[in-house]
C-alpha cells in the first residue's frame, strides 16, 4: 500500500511539473506575440496558462498509456508547429492586406466575437446576460461566435491580441485531437515520431486553418470524438453518463456545422451495412433498419445550407467561371469536383516565394503531395493487413469518405475537407496495430484507462 502512494505520488509531481513546462513554452511564445505588436495585458498570460493546464489534463487523460515525457514531446511539437504557422500566417496577411486576417471568415469571427464580447461586458445581471443571448441571429456560426465572444472578454479588444486568443484556443484542440488520433488508430509510444510526420505533412491543413482563426479545428475534434462514442456505445453498456457525454459534443457540433451530427452515424450504418453475423432474417432487418436510417440521414443532409442548390442534374451541369486549368478539371462532369478536391490547394507562382507571402501556400502544395502518398501507403496497408475487416477501419473510412465527397460537390474551399485528415492517420494506424498485434486484440474505449503497450502475445 506505501509503495503504491509512493508511485502515485511520483507520478503525480512529474505531472505538475511536466504541466509547469507546457505552460512556461504558452508564455515564452506570448513574447513573440508582443514582437509583432500585441498589448500586453495579465488576461492574456492568465488564458494561456490555463489553456496549457487543461490541454495536459485532456492529453493525459486521452493517452495514460503513453509515458509523460512523450505526451510532452508530442504536446510542444503541436505549440511550436501551430506558432510557427500562425506567426507567418499573420506575417503574410499583414503583408497582403495589412491586417491580421484576410478580410473573409476570419475577419467575420473576429468582428462578430468582438461585438458579443461588448454585449457581454455591458451585461450585470442575469437577466441581461440571458438578453445578450436574445439578440444573437441565427446562424450556423453561432456556437463558435459565443465561443469567441466569452473568450475575447478576457484578453485586449485589439485584433491582434484577438488572434492570439483564437489560436490558443485552436491550440488546444490540436493537442487533443492529436491525443485522439494516437488512441484511435493504436499507435505506440515508439511511434511518436510517425505521428507528428503524418500531423505535420499530410495534416499540415490542420495547422494551416487553425492559424487562421477559423472554428474548422473544432468541428474536426468534435466529429472524431462523436465517432469514437458510437463506436464504444456499440460494444459496451449504455449509460447515463456515455449518452450525456455524446448529446453534449452532438449539441456542439450541432452549433458549429449543424448537418455533420448526422456524418458519424451514418457511416456506422455503411458499416452495419456489411455485417454478416446473425440469422438470416436478422440480416435483412439490419440492412432494411441501415437502408432507412441512410435515407433519413440523406434529407437531412440535403437540407443543410451547402446543398439547398444542389441537384442531381447539377452534378452533371455545374461549372465555375474561371479560365485556369484548375477550373477545367472542376468542370469535368461528375468527376471533376472529386478530383479538384484531391489536388487542392494548387501549387503557388513559384515566382511569389520571393516576397514571403505564399510559404504558407508552398507548404499546402507539400502536404496535398504527402495525403496523396499516404493514400496509396494506406491502401496497401490495408490490403497486405486485412485491415478492412476492423469495424473501427472501416467506419472511420466511411466517415473520412462522407466529408471529402460532400464537401467537394458543396464547397470549393478545402476547410470543408479537413475532417478527412485524422480519418486517414486513423486508418493508418489500426493498419500498422495489425501486423503487430493478434487479430483478437480487444478495442481500446475513448476514456477509459488503458495499460500501457505491451508485446503482442497469441490469442487462445
Amino acid at each position: 500500500m506505501q509503495v503504491r502512494e509512493a508511485a502515485r505520488r511520483e507520478s503525480l509531481a512529474t505531472e505538475s511539473l511536466f504541466a509547469i513546462m507546457l505552460a512556461a513554452t504558452y508564455l515564452c511564445a506570448e513574447f513573440a506575440w508582443d514582437l509583432l505588436g500585441g498589448q500586453p495585458y495579465l488576461g492574456r498570460a492568465v488564458v494561456a496558462v490555463a489553456s496549457a493546464i487543461l490541454a495536459w489534463i485532456v492529453v493525459a487523460a486521452t493517452i495514460p498509456g503513453w509515458p509523460a515525457a512523450r505526451r510532452l514531446l508530442l504536446c510542444l511539437a503541436v505549440c511550436a508547429a501551430l506558432d510557427i504557422v500562425t506567426q507567418v500566417r499573420v506575417y503574410e496577411n499583414m503583408s497582403r492586406f495589412a491586417a491580421v486576417h484576410t478580410g473573409s471568415d476570419d475577419f467575420f469571427y473576429l468582428k462578430s466575437g468582438s461585438q458579443f464580447a461588448a454585449l457581454l461586458g455591458d451585461a450585470n445581471t442575469l437577466e441581461a446576460y440571458a438578453g445578450v443571448y436574445a439578440s444573437l441571429p441565427y446562424t450556423p456560426h453561432i456556437g463558435f461566435i459565443v465561443l469567441l465572444g466569452h473568450l475575447f472578454s478576457l484578453v485586449p479588444a485589439d485584433d491582434l491580441s484577438q488572434w492570439r486568443a483564437v489560436a490558443l484556443l485552436n491550440l488546444f484542440v490540436l493537442q487533443w485531437l492529436a491525443a485522439l488520433v494516437v488512441r484511435l488508430g493504436s499507435f505506440a509510444p515508439r511511434q511518436l515520431g510517425l505521428v507528428l510526420l503524418l500531423l505535420l505533412l499530410p495534416g499540415f491543413d490542420l495547422f494551416y486553418f487553425a492559424a487562421g482563426g477559423l472554428k474548422d479545428p473544432a468541428i474536426v475534434l468534435l466529429l472524431v470524438m462523436l465517432t469514437a462514442y458510437l463506436l464504444d456505445l456499440g460494444g459496451k453498456r449504455i449509460t447515463v453518463r456515455r449518452l450525456a457525454a455524446m448529446g453534449l459534443i452532438a449539441t456542439a457540433l450541432f452549433f458549429l456545422r449543424n448537418f455533420y451530427v448526422v456524418l458519424p452515424p451514418l457511416a456506422l450504418l455503411l458499416t452495419y451495412l456489411r455485417a454478416r453475423q446473425g440469422r438470416p432474417l436478422r440480416r435483412i432487418a439490419v440492412r432494411v433498419a441501415t437502408l432507412l436510417g441512410l435515407a433519413a440521414a440523406v434529407s437531412l443532409i440535403t437540407d443543410s445550407m451547402w446543398f439547398q442548390q444542389v441537384s442531381l442534374e447539377g452534378t452533371w451541369s455545374r461549372k465555375i467561371a474561371e479560365s485556369g486549368w484548375g477550373a477545367q478539371i472542376y468542370n469535368v462532369p461528375v468527376a471533376g469536383p472529386v478530383i479538384y478536391a484531391l489536388i487542392t490547394p494548387l501549387p503557388p507562382r513559384l515566382s511569389e516565394l520571393a516576397t514571403g507571402t505564399v510559404w504558407t501556400d508552398f507548404m499546402r502544395s507539400v502536404g496535398t503531395a504527402a495525403i496523396l502518398i499516404l493514400l496509396a501507403v494506406q491502401a496497401a496497408a490495408a490490403v497486405r493487413t486485412r485491415a478492412m475487416s476492423d469495424k473501427r477501419w472501416r467506419t472511420f473510412l466511411h466517415v473520412g469518405a462522407l466529408v471529402f465527397v460532400l464537401s467537394a460537390y458543396g464547397s470549393l474551399e478545402a476547410r470543408h475537407r479537413l475532417a478527412s485528415l485524422p480519418c486517414i492517420v486513423i486508418c493508418y494506424g489500426i493498419a500498422l496495430r495489425r501486423t503487430a498485434v493478434a487479430p483478437c486484440s480487444r478495442r481500446i474505449p475513448l476514456f477509459e484507462p488503458c495499460a500501457p503497450t505491451r508485446p503482442a502475445v497469441p490469442c487462445p
